[in-house]
């Protein structure tokens, strides 16, 4: 494992995820704005379900999602490793 190359690849699988994120907050931010039931509320609505299906279907996306969920669980058991490494060899005082 090339753990430079790994974490490298999961900022940028990261940054792609963040940014369908920040759509969909900024959809529903929108939303909120807006009184229910108006014709730009029903609008957004739609928008935001579109979108939702758009990237549920789109298999790129998905694919990005499931590596970065893998290097997020290997980077989370390396940490474990060295706060275990840590504390059983630099105990506090």
């Amino acid at each position: 494992m090339d753990f430079n190359r790994e974490y490298e690849e999961y900022k940028q699988l990261y940054a792609n995820i963040q940014k369908v994120s920040q759509r969909f907050s900024d959809l529903e931010a929108e939303l909120r704005k807006l009184p229910e039931g108006s014709n730009n509320y029903k609008r957004i609505q739609k928008q935001v379900l579109q979108e939702y299906d758009k990237i549920q279907a789109d298999q790129k996306y998905q694919g990005q999602k499931r590596r970065w969920k893998d290097l997020h669980a290997k980077l989370a058991h390396i940490k474990n490793c060295i706060l275990e490494y840590d504390r059983a060899n630099f105990p506090c005082t």
